[in-house]
């Protein structure tokens, strides 16, 4: 945060670890009833009105630039070739959804110094977190030091489960739904983030929309459109990603067909692959891109985009990129939790240039190389003392239908943030208050 942290003057509070207890019994209790507890500290990342109000219009306008590529994709064959998905995926790509938005709900990995964001991830095809999130700025702000941060700097939530109901309902107005849909919320039931899922059914439903949740492959196409068991089905909310889609393709040809004749709206659609797609960060700084995107949005792509180059492409750099580990990471094309990323700062020099070497031996090599952007740090209390302790930290915006609806926000002590590499996660807010 560029301004002193609002929430570092309430560690002295005498009731501080009474408080703390209390927040960590409430994400217990919560969590429980779903069967997932997501690693966390008592202490909120707060970001003020102004900053807010920067991040906001920056990640919308990286969400239209975006925006651009799956059309981009469909009606120029160098889009395509440049991407190379597989046969079967670019027949996927080509279905109509019946709705204009590409990527519907979507989270920006990112890093945020106060004025600039550089985005380094981009999170299209079947984004999870929320139910998580929202359970710790639940469990924050029912604590006594909540309510008075929360009085005193005048902070605002973010109700992500609401947001991406209205997503949803939006976009199944946009392709022709006209009533109540029933909802399922779709994926492989051993993929699955399932607690996440029976929180998002349970909100679904107490708003009033039946929701069931379904795998993939239990799916019958019908006269009347697509059904799994009893219930018949309006509107699905796509969870499985497209990698799964195409491990288990054999038996989610029910799925893909309904896609094909728009038997159901799917929100989001196949296509929102293109993005997810790390190839698009290669892509946005590629010439050819650049004659596609006005002035100002090459110019934006470039101070919020880092340097990103496909392995294979740039055979030459090699020497250097293994003389300068520190300043690079590797990362697979399309990968989830992090899984493949080696960052070179966290390892020995041998093994950085052997896993180089490694990777360039490995037919269609499925990897990029990526500058290191600068990761801020902050201090977090991390105990009943409220004694601090140093951390990177990740801010990742949800943005849906093109417009940010709150944070996924991680801490770590190592340069890969993420839960699976002990990370941890934080509530956040904005204050409406400046003056700290």
């Amino acid at each position: 945060m560029s301004f002193k942290d609002p929430f570092l003057k309430f560690l002295g509070h005498g009731n501080y670890a009474e408080c703390r207890e209390k927040y960590f019994q409430l994400h217990r209790k919560i969590n429980l009833k779903y069967g997932y507890l997501a690693p966390s500290l008592y202490h909120p990342y707060i970001i003020p009105q102004k900053e807010f109000l920067l991040l906001k219009e920056q990640t919308e306008k990286l969400s239209i630039i975006l925006s651009k590529i799956a059309p981009l994709y469909l009606k120029n064959s160098e889009v395509a070739d440049f991407f190379d998905f597989p046969e079967n995926l670019h027949k996927w790509i080509s279905f109509d959804p019946g709705y204009s938005c590409s990527a519907p709900i979507s989270r920006y990995d990112g890093f945020w110094n106060g004025e600039t964001f550089k985005f380094c991830e981009f999170n299209t095809d079947g984004t999870s977190g929320l139910k998580d999130i929202t359970v710790l700025d639940e469990a924050f702000l029912q604590t006594q030091i909540g309510k008075e941060v929360s009085a005193h700097y005048k902070v605002e939530r973010f109700n992500l489960p609401e947001s991406i109901l209205n997503t949803l309902i939006t976009v199944y107005a946009e392709y022709g739904g006209n009533k109540k849909p029933n909802i399922a919320i779709t994926d492989y039931t051993e993929r699955g983030t399932n607690d996440e899922f029976l929180y998002l059914k349970d909100f679904f439903i107490s708003i009033g929309y039946p929701t069931e949740i379904c795998d993939l492959r239990k799916f019958k196409l019908k006269k009347d459109g697509l059904w799994c068991g009893n219930f018949k089905i309006d509107l699905v909310y796509r969870r499985a990603v497209t990698d799964d889609i195409l491990e288990f393709e054999k038996d989610s040809q029910v799925f893909i067909e309904a896609c094909r004749c728009r038997a159901v709206c799917v929100v989001g659609p196949l296509r929102s692959q293109i993005v997810h797609s790390k190839l698009t960060f290669p892509f946005l700084a590629s010439t050819l891109a650049k004659k596609y995107f006005t002035k100002q949005e090459n110019e934006f792509i470039r101070n919020h985009i880092p340097w990103t180059k496909r392995l294979i492409d740039i055979e030459h750099l090699i020497p250097e990129i293994i003389g300068n580990k520190n300043e690079y990471f590797l990362k697979p094309h399309n990968s989830y939790a992090t899984d493949g990323v080696i960052c070179g700062a966290d390892m020995p020099e041998g093994d950085w240039a052997r896993s180089i070497e490694k990777i360039m031996d490995l037919k269609n090599n499925p990897y990029l190389v990526q500058k290191k952007i600068d990761i801020p740090k902050h201090n977090f209390a991390v105990d009943e003392k409220g004694r601090l302790k140093e951390f990177y930290v990740k801010l990742d915006p949800y943005v849906f239908g093109n417009r940010l609806c709150g944070f996924y926000t991680r801490i770590s002590n190592r340069n890969i943030i993420a839960l699976n590499h002990q990370g941890m996660l934080l509530p956040c807010f904005t204050a409406s208050k400046s003056q700290v």
